[in-house]
């Protein structure tokens, strides 16, 4: 065989769905990968009064909350570390928890109010992940609870019970690069803690998680870079109005230049 008829061979190998794997394609890309470095996730921590024993119930509890306890930048889905490990949460701060893969962590309750445990709680983070070719993906996601991780909308991993560390795998076969929407709910009911997140291409190669826990190397961004957001309901209708207003002085005043109002 000669060595372009192997080299395409391999391509289209690697580029084909694996069994189970989740199908994303390229119609579901929030735009083309970014040439900007990645700004990371976006957090939101809800710290709850009752024992949170499944990941339906945590959502079902994060839905119907006013607002999160506090709010944080990833950078990396590494809590406590990337070593495969836990912490006890009994005297284990939310700070405490997420290390330094987080910043600008913001509590909304009062100083007196913030929680000292992550018992009985639950996150959410949220962002785009960056695809740099199309194939297949395998993504494994530790913790200690529950966790669950969607892409594009699409389920990946689902671990709805209580346990100790466990790491479940998913795979996703995105049919072209780009940027996709990434969602990653997790839950703690007691005990030890953890959540990890780490993923390779599918020649094997790691693409996210250990072999890449800096600034610098992060595929996560927290807007689609570039991206135009449509003006806010008010906005429109001050311009609106302003506009009506600049008719009728142009209809009072027909001989004055248009820009002096």
């Amino acid at each position: 065989m000669r060595l372009s008829s192997l080299i395409l061979a391999l391509g289209l190998l690697a580029a084909a769905p694996h069994a189970g794997a989740v199908i994303i394609g390229a119609d579901m890309s929030a735009g083309a990968v970014p040439t900007t470095t990645g700004t990371g996730l976006s957090g939101s921590y809800y710290k709850f009064g009752v024992p949170v024993t499944s990941m339906g119930q945590a959502i079902q509890l994060m839905s119907a909350a006013s607002g999160p306890t506090a709010t944080f930048t990833t950078a990396a889905v590494c809590y406590p570390n990337c070593n495969v490990s836990t912490v006890p949460d009994a005297s284990t701060t939310l700070s405490g928890f997420l290390g330094n893969n987080a910043s600008g962590l913001t509590y909304t309750v009062p100083p007196s109010q913030i929680p000292t445990a992550i018992d009985h709680s639950a996150m959410t983070l949220t962002g785009y992940i960056a695809i740099g070719q199309a194939g297949t993906y395998n993504f494994n996601l530790g913790s200690d609870d529950g966790a669950q991780l969607s892409i594009a909308n699409q389920v990946v991993i689902a671990d709805n019970a209580l346990h100790s560390f466990a790491i479940n795998s998913g795979s996703a076969t995105f049919t072209a690069a780009g940027l996709y929407a990434i969602t990653i709910q997790y839950f703690e009911n007691s005990g030890y803690t953890s959540l990890e997140l780490w993923g390779s291409d599918s020649l094997g190669n790691c693409t996210l998680g250990r072999c890449n826990n800096t600034l610098a190397n992060n595929p996560f961004y927290l807007t689609v870079p570039g991206a135009t957001a449509a003006p806010e309901p008010e906005a429109l209708a001050t311009f609106l109005s302003g506009l009506a207003a600049f008719a009728w002085v142009r209809r009072r005043n027909p001989n004055r230049c248009p820009w002096a109002i």
